[in-house]
């Protein structure tokens, strides 16, 4: 896991045991490659999988293709990635979209504001954000195809 910069938020979203109290993911806006302004709100109605990472992360690289393949696989079935990549310039996100053929939309978080917000401690992370706009959870680091499949797959079967 790449470590990001100290001064995470303390209000963070954190998944919450069943039985208790959901919280509604913080809704943000930040800008496209293409410079186009996109809300998470944007998404309700839409299981979103938030994904923070950076170019120069090595899990990030490794994970990405298998990111790539499951949305293509599921991309009509009420699901999205955002990925949300933590202070690259345009041109090194741009570079980096190209190489992986990454077809998701990618946000770009200059300041590295929205993974503040979240309490981003290390890339990759990965919040998973239900179509109420409720955190259903998170996963600190990498995650693998097998992973989604097994942990969204069965929501996106779900009405």
């Amino acid at each position: 896991v790449c470590r990001v910069k100290s001064g995470a938020a303390t209000a963070t979203p954190r998944p919450t045991p069943v039985g208790h109290e959901t919280v509604a993911a913080p809704d943000f806006t930040l800008q496209t490659l293409d410079g186009e302004e996109v809300s998470l709100s944007d998404y309700r109605g839409k299981l979103v999988m938030l994904n923070f990472w950076a170019t120069w992360c090595p899990p990030c690289n490794a994970e990405m293709p298998d990111l790539q393949r499951y949305y293509e696989q599921h991309q009509d079935e009420d699901f999205i990635i955002l990925g949300i990549n933590y202070e690259g310039s345009p041109e090194e996100v741009g570079d980096f979209v190209k190489k992986y053929d990454v077809t998701f939309p990618i946000l770009l978080d200059s300041d590295g504001r929205i993974a503040q917000l979240f309490g981003v401690q290390g890339l990759p992370t990965s919040f998973f954000v239900d179509k109420e706009g409720n955190v259903l959870g998170y996963q600190p680091g990498p995650v693998t195809k097998e992973m989604l499949e097994q942990g969204l797959t069965p929501l996106l079967q779900q009405p």
